[in-house]
């Protein structure tokens, strides 16, 4: 299997709006595992109150500009799988996968899965990162995931 990845960087984020940061596809022949997602802010205030995030499992792709999926290993073949960011439709969430808050005071956080604890999205399925924030923020995020 080879690896893939999509980053986000510098997303402004509206206040009390959910936002999905990326969301990735499966094509109709393979499943893909998450092997690690990053999401930090760099805000500066301290009073800041954290921000939600969401991993998620849609029902939906909503609108939103397609992404291009960069190899890990320039080698591999490209990615069958499809990644879209810069939602103008907010798609809609069907499964909660792992939900977390962090201060968007320079917070940062590294997920990183073990093989047989990974995340697994089945063919023809979407999973994203969602963010709300209580007042607006930049977010940078990647995903690193294998197909």
């Amino acid at each position: 299997m080879s690896l893939y990845h999509v980053f986000v960087q510098d997303q402004a984020l509206v206040s009390a709006t959910p936002q999905t940061l990326w969301q990735l596809r499966t094509g109709a022949t393979r499943t893909i595992r998450l092997r690690e997602f990053s999401v930090s802010f760099s805000g500066t205030n301290a009073t800041d109150v954290p921000v939600k995030c969401e991993l998620l499992r849609y029902s939906s792709s909503g609108t939103a500009t397609s992404f291009t999926i960069l190899r890990w290993n320039p080698a591999d073949p490209a990615a069958i799988s499809t990644a879209a960011t810069a939602f103008t439709a907010e798609p809609t969430a069907a499964e909660m996968v792992f939900p977390f808050r962090l201060t968007p005071n320079g917070g940062v956080l590294l997920m990183q899965y073990a093989q047989d604890a990974a995340p697994i999205v089945p063919v023809s399925s979407w999973l994203g990162l969602r963010c709300t924030a209580a007042v607006a923020e930049t977010v940078t995020s990647h995903v690193v995931f294998e197909e």
